[in-house]
């Protein structure tokens, strides 16, 4: 048998959005006339008359029922095989491989699905979420766009004030007290100039970096020894007598006194007079 297919129709049906089945009509011609009968058949869909890509995978069907030469399949080559690029359906009949490849065309109402009519897609055929930044033209949304009313200001962590805002209108939003803490406030950006004058007290000082100015009392009369580093004297006061013995002047320290000179006694031989006896 030397089969020649001619091809009657091929009608793209879809059902919804995830319907694929295309339905395949043809004509087997075996020595010049209609064959009858039920041989095996293979359909794979190509990009090309030849050579080229296969897309999808390859329908076979072990027995067709082919009825004077007339017979009709139902092929499935998966989503996106028909993307509006040129196809071409290569047949097997019964092992035998049927040259040329017939192209596959279109219907009018498979041209129409290829683009779409001015004025066709509304906002049924518009997803949820589906218009995104992307989608909306610089400036296409001015004051006319917008809904009166439409358009609030929701105030968050640290910050207060808001609301619903009529076109034309206004809305204050402001830092809240508080709002402000060390998350919000850059390194380095508190310098002298943002501190204000006498802020900074011992409380605020880092005693391991800054001695604080002195502050306590010795008794008089003692000596002062030590100063803590956060500038209070040792507590209680570690102060002593002032000894000077071995020299002819020594020096008391008094705390919060200024240097004093004392003189230190020395004895001296008495001296007696002579007298005649």
């Amino acid at each position: 048998m030397k089969p020649l297919i001619a091809m009657i129709c091929l009608l793209a049906l879809s059902v919804g959005n995830a319907e694929t089945t295309i339905t395949y009509q043809g004509q087997l011609q075996d020595a010049g006339g209609p064959f009858t009968g039920s041989p095996g058949m293979g359909f794979r869909l190509f990009d090309s008359l030849t050579d080229g890509s296969q897309i999808g995978d390859t329908a076979f069907f072990t027995a067709v029922s082919v009825d004077d030469g007339l017979f009709q399949v139902e092929l499935d080559f998966g989503t996106g095989s028909f993307d509006g690029g040129a196809r071409w359906l290569e047949i097997e009949v019964a092992g035998d491989i049927l040259q040329p490849r017939q192209k596959i065309t279109g219907s009018p109402w498979s041209l129409q699905a290829l683009s779409v009519a001015a004025g066709s897609v509304g906002s049924d055929q518009i997803a949820p979420g589906a218009v995104g930044s992307n989608q909306i033209a610089s400036g296409a949304v001015g004051s006319d766009e917008l809904q009166s009313d439409s358009v609030s200001i929701g105030s968050r962590t640290g910050l207060e004030g808001g609301g619903e805002i009529s076109l034309g209108g206004s809305a204050t939003i402001s830092i809240a007290d508080g709002g402000v803490g060390s998350a919000q406030i850059a390194s380095g950006a508190v310098t002298s100039s943002t501190i204000a004058t006498g802020a900074v007290g011992a409380a605020q000082a880092n005693d391991t970096q800054i001695q604080l100015r002195i502050s306590g009392t010795c008794d008089p009369g003692t000596t002062l020894t030590g100063i803590g580093k956060a500038g209070h004297i040792w507590t209680p006061p570690v102060c002593q007598l002032d000894e000077g013995y071995g020299s002819r002047t020594y020096i008391r320290r008094l705390c919060g006194a200024s240097f004093e000179p004392r003189a230190m006694m020395r004895s001296v031989p008495r001296r007696l007079d002579s007298h005649s006896v």
